[in-house]
C-alpha cells in the first residue's frame, strides 16, 4: 500500500473521525476503522468500509449526538 498523499508506504491501524457533506447536510462519522500513512496522516479505508460509511450517511439513521458548528468563509487579505 502506498499513501496518495505523500508516497510513504508504511501505514498503522486506527480509529480516526471524518466530516462529509450531503447536499446540505454535514455529518462527522466517529470511529471509522483506517489505515493512517505513518508520515503524513492521510487516512485509507477498506473498499467495504467506505461503503458502509457511504450507506450510514446516505440512508436512514439514528446519530449518536447532534453537535452545533460555526461556518466561516475565507477572503483572502
Amino acid at each position: 500500500m502506498i499513501c496518495d498523499v505523500c508516497g510513504c508506504e508504511e501505514f498503522q491501524s486506527e480509529h480516526v473521525s471524518e466530516t462529509f457533506r450531503v447536499a446540505d447536510r454535514v455529518f462527522v462519522v466517529e470511529n471509522i476503522p483506517a489505515d493512517v500513512c505513518n508520515r503524513c496522516g492521510e487516512p485509507r479505508f477498506s473498499a467495504s468500509v467506505a461503503e458502509q460509511v457511504r450507506e450510514l450517511v446516505s440512508g436512514p439513521h439514528q446519530p449518536t449526538r447532534v453537535i452545533s458548528a460555526e461556518v466561516l468563509s475565507y477572503r483572502a487579505a
